[in-house]
């Protein structure tokens, strides 16, 4: 029996004469007994400490003394950081069951795939890591690493249901130095950021420059905050147009940084750390709030169609009060609600999350209108607008910069509106820069425009003066017009 009361198994003695065992002979055998259940639970224990539970893989504690053994003797070595892409998503969906039996299947070919090449440990929920003893090369870790993707990619059996599963690699060598096993996996760490954020399913190797990246990050952070607390983030506003008759309909909230001795910052500069930071939810909140308040105050000086565009951030959908951030922020502003869009992105609809797709419902059930933000640049499928309660598809600059003489990108132009026609979808198009962008997007019966052409992102100041000199213009235009 076992310390908890078990039965484990059973101790046979085999003679060829019966006997009838005495008491002494009893507490013999029990005590031989023990000493069987001791040394396998000894066993256990050992294998406990030495294998995790849940995937058989090596455990953290033994993989560091691996590597610290390999890296007393001097020898070059290799680590590889692995990390599932979307793993939370499908793990929140399908449940905790079934994210474990994915972490045992991706450990099993793990196992096949590292066979001798490799100590695979599990170091951490959907974190992995791979030790290559004696070979600093790169190419010969690269070579394993897309091995390794092949394996993970191979889609998953989860009781009749294929789940889709891949992930991403950092790489980092070790030829000579004095770092310790959790510094050369600090590098890997590094570079598997990389990888995740150049489009996740890839390999990255760590560079010198990957550290000065990540201390860029950390200051970027810190002075985000003090931007935050000073008030240094701005809203800027570009027009959005009618192509028909060049009436401005709305504006997209673009969000800026007035970075002291340096001017204003372009979004591109800091809104992929800012959309991974603590200041994400309520900068997010934030904008909604001042964009619904700017485009009240237009409204209430006469622009009564105007309609603001906002762009949410992907940790947005993690608060399940979203809906009721939205409608506050109208009610507070006197805004109606078809005077809100909001854009979300493809990577935001692609995480398949039944809460994001609930919240997008509560929204639509508000009133506000969802802008599909770069159609067709990515992975979307049609069913997703079969899908998702969207009412707008915004054409991605990529495809209308070259409309006037690419032949692929009037394809796909054509395509889109013929689609968004056939959803009752409305469509804007992105990057207009000359009249004969905006009169081609105009001949794919494309209803409104935005770009370089009809305004660049401005303040709310400049803004209302450009509008306002615009509406004087068009009315002088109509009237000569009207005049012949």
């Amino acid at each position: 029996m076992s310390p908890e009361g078990q039965a484990v198994g059973a101790l046979c003695l085999v003679d060829t004469h019966p006997r009838c065992f005495s008491e002494q002979n009893q507490r013999s055998l029990q005590k031989l007994a023990s000493f069987v259940v001791e040394h396998m639970e000894l066993q256990r224990l050992t294998h406990v400490a030495r294998f995790d539970t849940l995937t058989g893989l090596a455990t953290r504690d033994v993989l560091l003394q691996t590597m610290q053994a390999s890296f007393d003797t001097g020898e070059p070595s290799s680590v590889l950081l692995l990390d599932l892409d979307g793993f939370k998503e499908i793990n929140d969906s399908l449940g905790h069951s079934a994210g474990d039996r994915i972490l045992q299947i991706v450990g099993a070919r793990l196992r096949t795939v590292t066979a001798d090449k490799a100590i695979a440990a599990r170091f951490g929920g959907d974190e992995f890591v791979l030790f290559m003893r004696g070979s600093a090369d790169p190419l010969q870790a690269s070579s394993l690493a897309q091995h390794v993707i092949d394996a993970v990619q191979e889609p998953l059996d989860l009781d009749g249901q294929m789940v889709p599963m891949g992930v991403s690699i950092g790489i980092a060598l070790r030829t000579e130095g004095k770092e310790t096993p959790l510094e050369l996996i600090g590098k890997g760490d590094l570079a598997l950021y990389k990888a995740k954020t150049n489009g996740r399913g890839c390999t990255r190797l760590f560079t010198p420059e990957l550290r000065r990246q990540a201390l860029d990050r950390g200051n970027i952070v810190l002075e985000l905050q003090e931007a935050w607390d000073e008030g240094a983030l701005e809203l800027y506003y570009q027009p959005q147009v009618r192509l028909e008759d060049g009436a401005w309909v709305g504006a997209e909230a673009l969000l800026r940084w007035n970075y002291p001795y340096q001017g204003v910052i372009l979004p591109g500069a800091f809104l992929p750390v800012l959309e991974r930071s603590r200041l994400a939810l309520p900068v997010g909140e934030w904008i909604v709030r001042d964009a619904c308040r700017q485009a009240s105050a237009w409204r209430q000086r006469g622009f009564e169609t105007f309609r603001i565009g906002v762009n949410l951030f992907a940790v947005q959908f993690q608060n399940r009060d979203l809906a009721g951030i939205v409608q506050d922020a109208l009610t507070q502003n006197d805004l109606p609600p078809d005077a809100l869009e909001l854009e979300i992105t493809e990577n935001i609809i692609l995480r398949h999350e039944k809460k994001i797709h609930e919240q997008l419902e509560e929204l639509r059930a508000i009133g506000v209108g969802l802008a599909f933000d770069d159609f067709g640049t990515g992975f979307a499928s049609l069913s997703m607008l079969k899908e998702l309660p969207v009412t707008r598809l915004k054409i991605d600059r990529s495809f209308v910069s070259g409309i006037d003489r690419s032949r692929r990108d009037q394809a796909i132009v054509d395509a889109v509106t013929r689609l968004a026609a056939d959803f009752s979808l409305d469509v804007i198009a992105e990057g207009i820069e000359t009249s004969a962008q905006a009169k081609r997007m105009k001949d794919y019966l494309c209803a409104e425009g935005q770009g370089y052409l009809f305004g660049r992102p401005m303040t709310a100041d400049a803004f209302e003066t450009h509008w306002m000199d615009t509406m004087s213009a068009t009315d002088t235009i109509r009237s000569k017009t009207a005049n012949g």
